[in-house]
């Protein structure tokens, strides 16, 4: 419980942009959860992440990318290669790729979560969305103006039916 509400105030100062709060928070979560789990627990790379994410916010990107790749290699031992959670990780490389302005790392990041996410979620669950539009921006930042587009309309058509009316009924 201690390491949860050390990780619930990392996340809140997180979405504060008081990204050194983040840190320690989540540094005094991941130490808990190291002693009590153990290194290769799906907690800890949680924590990793959560922490890359916060070194991403003071624009640490390199201290972001060790703490997503070891939160990956946990994941990966601890939860296997099609998880979601694995997805999530690979997204959040790409984020950090992409901040860094290495537009092909962000491409290759992404394209292995969108990957996971087609086949652990289905093609039409509101993640892969998210994905295609990361997939687009990093063609347009490219100036590839025709893969952009495939991906934008990949996005749109998933957004499109998430948001058709229902049709409904009277008993």
């Amino acid at each position: 419980d201690l390491a949860t509400a050390y990780n619930n105030l990392g996340t809140s100062h997180d979405g504060l942009g008081q990204y050194e709060e983040a840190i320690a928070a989540h540094g005094k979560a991941l130490a808990i959860r190291l002693s009590l789990l153990g290194p290769t627990h799906p907690e800890v790379a949680a924590s990793y992440s959560n922490l890359g994410s916060a070194h991403v916010g003071t624009e640490d990107y390199d201290k972001a990318l060790v703490q997503h790749r070891k939160a990956l290699a946990i994941c990966l031992q601890s939860v296997g290669p099609d998880h979601p959670s694995v997805a999530a990780i690979h997204n959040n490389l790409g984020n950090v790729h992409s901040r860094k302005g290495e537009h092909e790392k962000a491409i290759e990041q992404y394209r292995k979560c969108l990957a996971i996410e087609l086949k652990a979620l289905g093609p039409e669950h509101p993640d892969l969305a998210t994905t295609y539009n990361n997939v687009g921006a990093m063609h347009l930042k490219q100036r590839e103006y025709a893969l952009a587009i495939e991906q934008y309309l990949k996005c749109l058509a998933i957004e499109q039916r998430r948001s058709a009316p229902t049709t409904w009924t009277s008993p």
